[in-house]
């Protein structure tokens, strides 16, 4: 639904809401008429086709999303969380960790992985491959593509990062 507003200088703006896949209602605001019925339009679609996306779930930073994945899962075993935990605070973090979701991109990535060592490097991969899977599969993002800038075949199964 688009409402047509006025600001305190009488210049129009309008305002989208929309109401995504949880139920809640968000809304945008717009200075031209066309470019609300073309984010209103993509988003009205998105919800139709099952892969709308929260607009707040990339502002969360890698290090949040990682502590909350950790604390949630449970169908892996004890020695392989350990891994997991071990290799994202030792390897990703300290240089990702507080960076956005949605901030980070493809280019990002390869820069960081161009100045780790061969011999961490396969590790690092291997440990933002799973974090990124996991951001999938646990529904924070549908497609890293749409979510992080990122598409998890794409971008890590076919060695773009190695």
């Amino acid at each position: 639904m688009i409402e047509k507003k006025a600001t305190k200088s009488g210049e129009p703006r309008y305002e989208v809401r929309v109401r995504g896949t949880d139920g809640t209602e968000r809304s945008k605001t717009f200075r031209i008429k066309k470019e609300a019925e073309r984010y209103e339009r993509a988003q009205q679609t998105a919800v139709a086709g099952g892969v709308w996306i929260d607009p707040r779930a990339g502002r969360v930073t890698l290090a949040a999303w990682s502590a909350e994945w950790q604390r949630t899962v449970v169908h892996l075993s004890p020695s392989t969380q350990r891994i997991y935990e071990a290799n994202l605070r030792l390897h990703v973090m300290p240089e990702l960790g507080e960076m956005e979701l949605s901030k980070l991109t493809p280019s990002m990535l390869r820069a960081w992985l161009s100045g780790v060592s061969t011999k961490t490097r396969c590790c690092r991969q291997r440990c933002l491959h799973m974090a990124w899977r996991r951001c999938v599969f646990t529904g924070r993002h549908e497609s890293m593509s749409t979510g992080c800038g990122l598409s998890v075949a794409g971008e890590f199964g076919d060695g773009l990062l190695g």
